[in-house]
């Protein structure tokens, strides 16, 4: 698939993260600030390809997180980590570390 949050868009995004240690919802927060235009459209993608009942939003986190994980600036730490996601609920995501 090609994404309109190329894995550049990422790598960027990474490299401007306040702190080395952060957690997907931060990296996605940041996506959504910086290009919002492309996450929409990539959230659209997943909506179009989405079975019925199954949640759009929480499709297109999980494969931005899936992504993240190809990203050769950053590794995963061993630890989840709960933290406020889109809705305002706090929720375990990955924990990453900037290389």
């Amino acid at each position: 698939m090609n994404y309109a949050v190329t894995n550049d868009i990422i790598r960027e995004l990474i490299r401007e993260m306040p702190d080395s240690i952060f957690d997907s919802h931060a990296l996605i927060f940041r996506i959504m600030q910086r290009y919002p235009r492309e996450y929409t459209r990539d959230a659209n993608a997943v909506l179009e390809n989405t079975a019925p009942g199954t949640d759009p939003i929480t499709q297109h986190h999980a494969t931005l997180g899936t992504r993240f994980s190809g990203i050769e600036t950053i590794a995963a730490t061993p630890r989840k980590v709960s933290s406020m996601n889109v809705r305002g609920q706090n929720t375990d995501n990955q924990e990453w570390r900037r290389l």
